[in-house]
C-alpha cells in the first residue's frame, strides 16, 4: 500500500521571518525588463554587434545517413572576404551529451547522420560572402541505410548510427515496484492501450545563435540566449580545452527557450572555433529554415499502457515507451527515464512497471521541450482513465478524485508529496466549466489532470541540483542580488527580487537583480525543470540570512544591545524590550561601512537534498524533486459531425502552484503552457520526414502554429497549497499545464461525439475520418 504520513511531520527547510509590511510575496509586482520589451530595447542577439565582427555559416548535410569519405574546402578558403574555415580536424573531439551517453560532436566526424547535420563551417566579412563560400565546399558522401521510425530503427539487422554502441537503442531503463503479474492477476478488469505523439518543434520567436570573441589572453567569451549559462559555460571549456576561469558565458535577451536552450548546442562551440582561426568575433545565427532541420524538437513517443482495476481502484500499472531520439543520444535518456517516473506519481497505486527505449534515428536531434515527457505520457494515461472510466459506468472526475494522490503520501516511485491540491485542482476547472449543466448534442466536456516536478537532481552532474546567490547591500540599504540563474522570459529577475525584498522588509523597488553572466554570478544548475524558482529562492534566503547576521550585529553595536535582543521588522532593527528603539537599516549600513570600515553581503548555496534513482528505479524520499505540482484542465467542446471540425468553447486550467509569489506571471506561465499543449493537441503536424529521410516541414508557411488570436477563453486558477518544504511555500509550474491539455481536448470530443483518437495532432481530419469509420 502507498504511504501517508502528516502534514505536520513536514519541517521547513528554510526558516523565515515574515514580519513586514513591505509585502513583495504575493503580489503581481511589474517585473524590471517590462519597459525594455515593449520598448525594443532587450537586447537580444540579433542586437549584439562588434565593430570587427564578422558572420558564421554552417554546411550541412544534405543526406540523412552517409559516410564522410571526403572534405575539401581549398576553393572556400580562398574566396575574398572569408576568414576562417573549420572541420572535425580542427576542434577538439568533444562529445556534447549527458555523460557516458554523449556522442554527439559540433562538427561530423566520418559520418553525417540526418539531413541538417554539422559537416563544415566558415566565417566571413558578411553573411552572404560566408552563404557563397559553403557553395564551395567540396564534400564527396557514401550514402547509408537510413531510418526515421524508432521501431524500424529497433530491428535486428537495422544500420547502426554510432558503431560503438553496437545498437540504435542508446538508452534504456527497465524497472519494477510491487508485483505487476499479480497486480494484473488480481485485477477486475484489465485494459491495454497504445498512443503516439509528435515531434513538436519549439518554434521560438528568436533563432538559435550566438556571438563568440576568442580574443587576446586565450580568453573566450560568448553571448548567447542560453537557460544554463554556467553548464554552457563548462562544457565550452572541455570542448575548447580552455581552463573555466577563461571562459565567459553571458545570457543575453531569450527570445523563447521552451527546452531548447538547455545544453551546449554544436554552434556554440563551431562560433567559438571560427573566431579563434579568425581573430575576430564571430557572430552565427540560424536561419528561420534551419530552425527546423536542424536544431532540436521534442521527442516522439509511441506509450502503450496496460492498467489494472480493482473496486474501482487504479492497483497496477505497466508502461512501455519508445522514444525517438533523432540523430544523437542528448537528453534522450534522461526524457525517456523521465516519462517513465511520472507515469508512477500520477495516481496512488500499488504495482508498477516501466520499461522504456530511447532509440536513434537519422532524424534531427531531440532533446528537452516544456513537459519533458510529460506532454508524452500524460496523453496516454489521462485518455486511457477516461476510457476505463467508461467502460466501468464511472464518473471520469470522481474516478480520478478517488484514486487521487494527497498531500502527505510517497508514491510508489519515492516521491514525498510534501503539499499536493490535485483534488482541488479538479473541483475548481470542474466548477469553472459548470461540469453538470446540459449540453447540445455535439458538445462534450474532458478533464486531464498531470503531475510535475521542481528540479531534477542529477540533470548535468551525476549529483547536483545546486542554486547560489550573492546580496550585496549599499549605504542606502538598497541591494544587488546576484544570482546564478537565468532571465529566459519567465519574469524570473523580478520574482527573485520579490523573494530577497520580502526576506530583508525592502521596498521592491530597492532590489536590483543580476543574472546570467557567469564571471559575476555564483553558480547555478539552470532553467530546466521548473527548478529556477524554489532553488534560486531558497539561495537567496539563506544568503539575506548571512547579510542579517552583519546587520544586527551592527545595530547591536550601536544601540549597546546584545544582537540577539534584535528583531528585524518592516526594514528596520527593533529591540524586543522595547519596540520604539529602531534602526533604519539605511543607518546600520551607513554606520558599517563608513565607522566600521566594513562591508554588507551574504552568500547563499542551497541544495534540496534530493536523490537520484538506486540499482532498481526507485527514489529516496522526497524522491528526485524537491516538491511536485499538480494540475487539472478541462475543456469544453463543439464539434460539427459534417466537417469534424471542433471549437473549444472555453478552457480551465487549475494548478497547484504551493503559493503564487507573483500571481500575473504565474497565471501568464500557465497561458503559455496552454499555448504549447493546444498547438501539440490540435494543429502542429510535428516535423515530418518522406520516404527519403528529407523533411517536409521546413518554414512557417508549412509548419501550422497556433496564433493568439486562436487561443480559447481560459480560466487560469491558482490554487495554493502552500508547501511546507520550499521558502513561502513555492513550487515550480512551468511546464505541468502543457503535459495535460491533449487528453483534455481529446476525453471532450470523445464525449461530444464519441471518437477516440490516439495519435497527436486531433485534427478536424482524424475526427472526421473516426466519425465515418464509425
Amino acid at each position: 500500500m502507498q504511504k501517508r504520513i502528516n502534514k505536520d511531520d513536514f519541517a521547513r527547510n528554510i526558516e523565515i521571518d515574515e514580519t513586514t509590511t513591505h509585502n513583495s510575496v504575493g503580489k503581481s509586482a511589474l517585473r524590471p525588463d517590462a519597459w525594455a520589451k515593449v520598448t525594443g530595447q532587450e537586447r537580444y542577439m540579433e542586437d549584439i554587434q562588434f565593430p570587427n565582427a564578422i558572420w558564421g555559416k554552417i554546411l550541412r548535410s544534405p543526406h540523412p545517413h552517409a559516410k564522410i569519405l571526403s572534405i575539401d574546402t581549398s576553393a572556400a578558403e580562398k574566396f575574398p572576404g572569408v576568414k576562417s574555415v573549420i572541420t572535425f580536424k580542427d576542434i577538439v573531439p568533444f562529445k556534447i551529451g549527458f555523460a557516458d551517453l554523449a556522442d554527439q560532436y559540433a562538427l561530423c566526424d566520418d559520418r553525417a547522420r540526418f539531413v541538417g547535420d554539422e559537416v563544415a563551417a566558415v566565417a566571413a566579412l558578411d553573411e552572404e560572402t560566408a552563404e557563397k563560400a559553403l557553395d564551395l565546399i567540396r564534400v564527396e558522401y557514401e550514402i547509408l541505410p537510413m531510418y526515421t521510425d524508432a521501431v524500424k530503427a529497433m530491428e535486428l539487422g537495422a544500420t547502426v548510427l554510432h558503431e560503438e554502441k553496437g545498437t540504435n537503442v542508446a538508452a534504456e531503463s527497465h524497472y519494477e515496484y510491487g508485483n505487476t503479474d499479480e497486480g494484473f492477476a488480481q485485477a477486475d478488469h484489465v485494459f491495454e492501450d497504445t498512443f503516439e505523439t509528435q515531434r513538436q518543434c519549439h518554434v521560438c520567436m528568436e533563432v538559435h545563435g550566438c556571438v563568440a570573441d576568442w580574443g587576446k589572453g586565450n580568453q573566450l567569451s560568448v553571448w548567447t540566449s542560453t537557460q544554463s549559462p554556467h553548464i554552457v559555460k563548462r562544457y565550452l571549456a572541455e570542448a575548447t580545452g580552455l581552463p573555466i576561469s577563461k571562459v565567459r558565458v553571458n545570457r543575453v535577451g531569450v527570445g523563447g527557450a521552451f527546452g531548447s536552450r538547455t545544453d551546449i548546442l554544436p554552434h556554440d562551440i563551431i562560433a567559438s572555433y571560427l573566431s579563434k582561426k579568425a581573430g575576430r568575433p564571430v557572430k552565427l545565427l540560424f536561419s528561420r529554415q534551419e530552425e527546423f532541420y536542424a536544431s532540436v524538437t521534442r521527442h516522439p513517443a509511441k506509450v502503450t499502457i496496460k492498467t489494472g482495476v480493482k473496486n474501482g481502484k487504479i492497483t497496477t500499472r505497466h508502461v512501455t515507451a519508445i522514444v525517438n531520439g533523432g540523430a544523437y543520444t542528448t537528453q534522450t535518456g534522461a526524457v525517456m527515464g523521465s516519462l517513465g517516473w511520472k507515469a508512477a506519481n500520477f495516481y496512488q497505486i500499488d504495482n508498477y512497471k516501466y520499461d522504456g527505449y530511447g532509440v536513434l534515428t537519422n532524424t534531427t536531434v531531440s532533446t528537452a521541450y516544456r513537459g519533458y515527457g510529460g506532454p508524452q505520457v500524460g496523453f496516454a494515461l489521462e485518455s486511457q482513465i477516461d476510457m476505463i472510466a467508461k467502460k466501468l459506468r464511472l464518473d471520469p472526475l470522481e474516478f480520478r478524485i478517488n484514486n487521487a494522490n494527497q498531500t502527505g503520501d510517497i508514491t510508489i516511485a519515492g516521491s514525498l508529496l510534501s503539499s499536493c491540491g490535485l483534488t482541488e485542482c479538479i473541483e475548481k476547472t470542474r466548477d469553472s466549466l459548470k461540469w453538470s449543466a446540459p449540453k447540445s448534442n455535439d458538445q462534450g466536456r474532458g478533464i486531464a489532470i498531470g503531475f510535475g516536478e521542481t528540479g531534477w537532481r542529477g540533470a548535468y552532474y551525476n549529483n547536483s541540483d545546486v542554486s547560489a546567490a550573492t546580496i550585496k547591500m549599499n549605504q542606502d540599504a538598497s541591494v544587488h542580488v546576484i544570482v546564478g540563474g537565468s532571465e529566459i522570459g519567465v519574469g524570473y529577475d523580478g520574482v527573485m527580487g520579490q523573494i530577497a525584498a520580502q526576506t530583508l522588509g525592502l521596498p521592491y523597488e530597492q532590489v536590483t537583480v543580476h543574472s546570467g553572466d557567469t564571471d559575476l554570478a555564483a553558480y547555478d544548475c539552470g532553467m530546466y525543470a521548473s527548478r529556477g524558482t524554489i532553488t534560486s529562492a531558497t539561495a537567496i534566503v539563506l544568503a539575506a540570512a548571512e547579510l542579517k547576521k552583519k546587520l544586527q550585529d551592527g545595530a547591536a553595536e550601536i544601540l549597546g544591545i546584545p544582537a540577539d535582543h534584535l528583531n528585524f521588522v518592516n526594514g528596520t532593527v527593533v529591540s524586543k524590550e522595547d519596540t520604539n528603539n529602531t534602526l533604519p537599516l539605511r543607518e546600520i549600513a551607513r554606520y558599517i561601512y563608513e565607522d566600521q570600515g566594513g562591508a554588507l553581503f551574504g552568500t547563499g548555496v542551497y541544495d534540496p537534498g534530493t536523490h537520484l534513482a538506486d540499482e532498481n528505479g526507485y527514489y529516496q524520499p522526497p524522491g528526485a524533486s524537491i516538491t511536485y505540482p499538480f494540475c487539472a484542465v478541462s475543456i469544453d467542446v463543439d464539434v460539427n459531425r459534417k466537417t469534424g471540425q471542433f471549437k473549444i468553447n472555453k478552457l480551465a486550467a487549475a494548478v497547484d502552484c504551493g503559493r503564487a509569489i507573483n500571481p500575473v506571471l504565474a497565471e501568464g506561465q500557465i497561458e503559455g503552457d496552454v499555448f504549447h499543449g493546444l498547438g501539440m493537441a490540435s494543429v502542429e503536424p510535428g516535423l515530418e520526414y518522406d520516404a527519403s529521410g528529407q523533411p517536409v516541414y521546413t518554414h512557417l508557411v508549412d509548419y501550422k502554429l497556433l496564433t493568439a488570436a486562436d487561443m480559447p477563453p481560459i480560466d487560469s486558477i491558482l490554487v495554493e497549497s502552500i508547501d511546507p518544504v520550499g521558502p513561502f511555500g513555492i513550487k515550480g509550474i512551468t511546464q505541468i499545464v502543457t503535459s495535460t491539455v491533449g487528453a483534455s481536448l481529446a476525453n471532450a470530443i470523445y464525449d461530444a461525439v464519441g471518437v477516440r483518437i490516439m495519435e497527436l495532432p486531433i485534427t478536424p481530419e482524424k475526427v472526421l475520418t473516426a466519425l465515418k469509420d464509425g
